[in-house]
């Protein structure tokens, strides 16, 4: 089989896995809420943004305040299609959820196995913290 078919197949196994991921997070009963426990901001400074300064928060590519399936669905645009309204300090801040510097189906999947796993208390375990489980 040739490389380029090989690619094909597997984005389209990409694209169905994302799928039946998005199926399940919209199944549960609500959203994962953030606010104000995740933002990067208040990790990173230890205090409150300054004022006028947009609250970023990790995972949330949509930026709405709530992680969710279409902030999976965004991600995987960036990966695959490279689609983003995101700057490229903004997406290494939102996108890349295991810090290693690079946004890949490494983060999608540990933002998608975040937001599936219903052993945890999305209130009090940050996503950073559950990518650190599995990254070191």
């Amino acid at each position: 089989m040739d490389r380029a078919r090989k690619n094909s197949i597997l984005r389209i196994l990409w694209f169905f896995s994302a799928v039946a991921a998005m199926i399940f997070i919209w199944s549960r009963p609500s959203a994962v809420s953030l606010f104000p426990a995740q933002s990067l901001s208040q990790q990173t400074s230890q205090g409150q943004p300054a004022q006028g300064e947009p609250s970023l928060i990790l995972g949330d590519l949509n930026k709405d305040g709530v992680l969710d399936a279409a902030d999976v669905l965004a991600l995987q645009n960036i990966y695959l299609r490279g689609e983003t309204s995101l700057t490229a300090e903004e997406q290494l801040q939102i996108a890349d959820i295991n810090a290693d510097g690079i946004v890949d189906t490494s983060d999608s999947a540990l933002l998608t196995a975040y937001l599936a796993d219903s052993t945890i208390d999305h209130g009090t375990l940050s996503l950073r913290d559950y990518a650190g489980r599995y990254t070191g």
